[in-house]
């Protein structure tokens, strides 16, 4: 899972949120786990290494950051995750800001991504596609 909040270059989850550590409940992972931060910017490089099959965009919009529905569409628009499973399959889930921030709201999320996460496993096991491995990455 890539956790898209805003910007350019991407700013997402790392492994220090409360969403890292609850997606292996449901048996997933975020995709930037590996980072020893809670949030930061990452390049869209970076992004696309990763080919993730399920982004999940923050709903919100503030201070000139667009609704999910521009966020969406910045991320379609990246020539670096034209060609990730997530955007290929136009598997997107928007999740409300609040629940992604650290604390027990976080919890709600995971019957929201739910659904999304069943999606993203079954059209890997219809087209027999193995799961990605998790990526070696450093600050960026």
């Amino acid at each position: 899972v890539f956790f898209y909040d805003c910007c350019d270059p991407p700013f997402t989850a790392g492994g220090r949120t409360p969403l890292s550590e609850l997606l292996p409940l449901a048996g997933a992972r975020n995709v930037f786990d590996g980072l020893d931060q809670d949030w930061t910017a990452v390049s869209w490089e970076a992004a696309a290494a990763t080919t993730p099959e399920l982004i999940v965009l923050h709903e919100y919009a503030w201070e000139g950051q667009s609704d999910t529905d521009g966020k969406r569409a910045r991320v379609a628009a990246s020539p670096w995750l034209a060609d990730s499973p997530a955007v290929e399959h136009d598997r997107y889930a928007t999740l409300p800001l609040a629940l992604a921030l650290e604390g027990l709201r976080s919890l709600e999320a995971l019957p929201l991504l739910a659904p999304h996460l069943d999606a993203a496993r079954d059209d890997r096991s219809t087209t027999g596609a193995e799961a990605p491995p998790a990526p070696e990455m450093e600050h960026p």
